[in-house]
């Protein structure tokens, strides 16, 4: 099945990647590498690209979830049968 370009809820200008949905058919979970830096308008001072360097936002990967229903698509009837472990994710 061919990609599907979600908007800007999903799909950035940073790396976008290894869509997922959840066991009950509820989550689209997403990584990117999105940034501080997204919007920015002007230069980082020294002391916003340390605290955006250190920060969640850095640059190195986080894990996203968003409702399919946010997205437009209806989760299906019935949930996935079966589940892979994993870790949870925090909200």
């Amino acid at each position: 099945m061919p990609s599907k370009n979600l908007g800007p809820k999903v799909n950035s200008s940073f790396r976008d990647y290894s869509p997922r949905i959840s066991p009950d058919g509820q989550w689209l979970f997403f990584t990117s590498e999105r940034d501080f830096s997204a919007g920015r308008k002007r230069l980082a001072s020294y002391e916003e690209l340390q605290h955006g360097l250190h920060g969640t936002l850095n640059g190195s990967g986080n894990i996203y979830r968003i409702p399919l229903g946010a997205l437009g698509i209806r989760p299906p009837a019935t949930p996935f049968s079966g589940s892979s472990p994993g870790l949870p994710v925090q909200p």
